[in-house]
């Protein structure tokens, strides 16, 4: 067992979802470390084949060269990156994510909130201002552990204990990964809402706009609201519309890259990332010392980097591989 295997024991344990306990399981059985084994080796063998051909220089072997090389270090970067690429969803498919329910008192904030946990989680009410203080759960929506968090209703108070829950909400959607923005389709777009819509401007890219109670609302206010916003969701939870529409787009809105947990390997640990990230950044330097026609034995160092931070993610070490390679595939010293 190599200590990607071993991270993925304790991953296996604590995952909240289905999805999250595939992933584990897939890389407790080796999947993860096959491809990164499969790219280190790949390294070993180039700094193998470099290190024969300036150690050894009276045998008769292929000299490697700077064009050969480049091809070779250019198609393991690409496979690095598409690694890496994987890494944006699968941290959350391992530690999940917050998204944060926000709109104006009585907008359905904590209805909804219910509803995606399907359980009364939060007390609701036709009293305005109802919800006071953060309220978290954490909820399955088609695989991904999420962390949601129903939130005071944004509007201006002079009650101190709202006043501090208003507070809190504008921390929350600073930290969020995900805003949903509940907006009431039976009052229509009000300044409550434009106040909101205004502030959370620089969270658009991390911003669903989601419009409730469509089952009790007239054309006119729908048009309100698509006045100032042009894209967002309707549903009625009351109705239980459009939710599975919603739970849809919370995905695709986390698994930008689609990709598929199912048959993709997926980085899922800040410590492989970060790992990953320096056998490119090696490669990268090694390709640079190429194009400015460095000797073998300068770049060799920075693919030996590269290989080494592959090796730390797995737990090999890389230099007495190189070593080995050599006398496998040559014939030194026999």
């Amino acid at each position: 067992i190599d200590l990607v295997q071993a991270e993925a024991v304790m991953d296996l344990i604590g995952s909240r979802t289905e999805k999250s306990s595939k992933i584990a399981l897939s890389q407790l059985e080796g999947n993860l470390s096959v491809q990164v084994n499969r790219l280190r080796q790949s390294l070993v063998d180039i700094l193998a084949e470099i290190e024969v051909n300036l150690d050894y220089p009276e045998y008769d072997f292929e000299q490697i060269t700077a064009q050969n090389c480049s091809i070779r270090l250019f198609e393991i970067k690409k496979e690095l990156i598409k690694l890496m690429s994987s890494f944006s969803f699968g941290k959350i498919l391992r530690e999940g994510m917050e998204a944060a329910i926000i709109g104006k008192p009585n907008a359905g904030k904590s209805s909804l909130l219910n509803r995606l946990a399907r359980k009364n989680r939060a007390i609701v009410t036709e009293i305005p201002g109802t919800t006071r203080d953060i309220l978290e759960e954490y909820v399955n929506i088609l695989g991904l552990p999420i962390k949601l968090i129903d939130t005071a209703g944004l509007r201006q108070t002079e009650d101190r204990v709202e006043k501090i829950g208003v507070k809190k909400a504008w921390e929350v959607i600073d930290s969020a990964d995900l805003i949903l923005f509940i907006l009431d389709a039976y009052s229509g777009f009000e300044k409550e809402d434009d106040d909101i819509y205004e502030k959370v401007k620089d969270y658009h890219d991390k911003t669903l706009y989601v419009v409730n109670k469509t089952d009790i609302t007239s054309p006119g206010k729908i048009h309100e609201i698509k006045a100032k916003i042009r894209d967002f969701l309707e549903i009625s939870v009351l109705e239980d519309s459009g939710i599975n529409a919603l739970e849809s787009e919370i995905y695709h809105f986390v698994n930008k890259n689609e990709m598929d947990t199912d048959n993709q390997v997926l980085v899922t640990n800040s410590r492989h990332k970060m790992l990953l990230t320096d056998a490119e950044k090696g490669i990268e330097t090694a390709l640079s010392a190429i194009d400015a026609n460095m000797t073998l034995d300068i770049i060799s160092m920075d693919i030996k980097s590269a290989a080494d931070s592959l090796g730390q993610i797995t737990g090999h070490h890389v230099s007495e591989e190189i070593v080995l390679n050599i006398f496998q595939r040559f014939c030194v010293g026999k």
